[in-house]
């Protein structure tokens, strides 16, 4: 399916945004590799396991914890066609992010842009005011977040013309190389929400039992390094976009 037009003024104001933050030389320690493997004949600890025993000797760096996403887009739903049809051209990925419960009073939201350079990418983050999600959460919620907290201009002025279309948790665990070169997460238990206005379903939601998402992160500098580890995982590398997933099975048509 082939996504629609942008108007002018989106795309002209998406490209300053982007222009902004790819200055940075590709070479930045800022920047990482990140590989994916969506699992689904495997179990959770089954996953575990063979990333523990991988030669590259990997340890649990931190406790297990759930993470929640709210993703926001344009009307158009530019992030996401992006995202579908894999764009080559630099883009940036919209979300706030927090742990801890999905809803109720969000103590220290996070937000995060997820800015992708060819095959690597980099986060810049802001903190925000806290917020409550539940049922009466809505765009104007967002907005008003936003409005408020100390971000570039131009990074605001972008955001005021996005809304909430997702949001989503999983719960994911934390590994680390004896060298310290590489780190490995494993999400498991997604569960995906509509969150747009116009079909609001927080009460309802889409979860995903069977897939276990192991992701390789490491700078430039050591993928020379990778396929040392990657040969040893007896699952292969996919694209996935648990932003592409979550639309495509709870966003109402």
């Amino acid at each position: 399916m082939a996504p629609p037009n942008r108007p002018r003024s989106e795309a002209w104001s998406a490209a300053i945004v982007r222009h902004m933050f790819m200055i940075a030389q590709t070479d930045s320690d800022q920047y990482r590799y990140e590989r994916k493997f969506h699992v689904t004949q495997l179990s959770r600890p089954h996953v575990e396991s063979i990333v523990r025993l991988n030669p590259a000797i990997f340890s649990e760096i931190y406790h297990r914890r759930w993470i929640n996403s709210l993703y926001l887009d344009s009307w158009s739903m530019a992030s996401y066609h992006e995202n579908l049809i894999g764009c080559s051209h630099d883009r940036i990925k919209y979300r706030i992010r927090w742990y801890g419960d999905l809803f109720g009073q969000v103590g220290q939201p996070v937000l995060e842009l997820k800015i992708k350079h060819g095959d690597v990418n980099r986060k810049q983050t802001y903190k925000l005011a806290p917020l409550v999600m539940n049922e009466d959460f809505s765009a104007s919620t967002i907005h008003e977040l936003l409005r408020a907290a100390d971000l570039p201009e131009s990074v605001r002025g972008e955001l005021l013309k996005l809304r909430p279309v997702l949001a989503n948790r999983y719960s994911r665990t934390y590994y680390l190389t004896a060298d310290r070169r590489f780190r490995a997460t494993i999400d498991s238990d997604m569960t995906y929400f509509d969150a747009s206005d116009e079909c609001r379903r927080l009460r309802f939601d889409w979860h995903d039992p069977a897939s276990v998402i192991v992701e390789l992160k490491y700078a430039i500098a050591a993928a020379p390094l990778a396929n040392h580890i990657t040969q040893h995982f007896p699952f292969r590398m996919t694209r996935n976009s648990k932003y592409v997933t979550g639309v495509e099975q709870v966003r109402c048509r």
